[in-house]
């Protein structure tokens, strides 16, 4: 078993007053309740962050996962134009284990040239967390069309969306009953296609 942290960049479309409020889960235990998302501009997103313990231990394929369900709890709905929703551009993690030393911390693994691997320290930066190029295997929710993240990553694990670029397909959480849940691979190879 292994414990991890998450990080997911999101931002809203704001209706009114009020920040847009998320709960999200990961294997079905909640770990953030009601939380704002108070950024509106993908440049400069909201980070919502937690820690999961005692989840499977990530591996070279992908074949091991974890569920991240993100819901819309205080939905407001006007019209076409004035519809709170939140935006997901990001779900990066970092892994709990040992550095060279033998520090127990949390640490990204940065791959060189595809092979060798070094284990760096975890400095709360979105940016340095190790899953950036891996991609959900799958995206589902109850007001998002069935083939939504199948259609977006048609072209061979590239993204497929115009005026998009990098390697994560901007994710809706729309104000449905159940969110939106994300299948995310546990893997410690993060260059794409591997």
């Amino acid at each position: 078993m292994a414990d991890y942290k998450f990080i997911i960049a999101c931002w809203q479309d704001k209706v009114g007053s009020e920040n847009a409020l998320a709960t999200v889960t990961c294997n079905g235990a909640e770990v953030l309740t009601n939380v704002a998302v108070a950024s509106e501009d993908v440049n400069s997103p909201t980070f919502l962050k937690w820690e999961s313990t005692g989840l499977a231990e990530p591996n070279a394929n992908g074949s091991v996962a974890v569920d991240i369900k993100v819901k819309l709890t205080n939905n407001e709905y006007v019209d076409e134009n004035t519809d709170r929703n939140v935006w997901i551009g990001d779900l990066r993690y970092s892994i709990k284990g040992l550095n060279e030393s033998g520090a127990s911390n949390y640490y990204f693994i940065d791959f060189n040239n595809g092979n060798a691997f070094t284990v760096q320290n975890d400095t709360d930066n979105v940016d340095q967390y190790n899953s950036g190029l891996i991609l959900p295997t799958a995206v589902t929710g109850d007001q998002i069309d069935e083939n939504f993240w199948t259609e977006a990553l048609a072209d061979g694990g590239e993204i497929a969306s115009s005026g998009q670029s990098g390697s994560f397909y901007y994710i809706p959480v729309y104000g449905g009953d159940d969110g939106v849940t994300i299948t995310m691979p546990l893997k410690y190879r993060c260059d794409k296609g591997q």
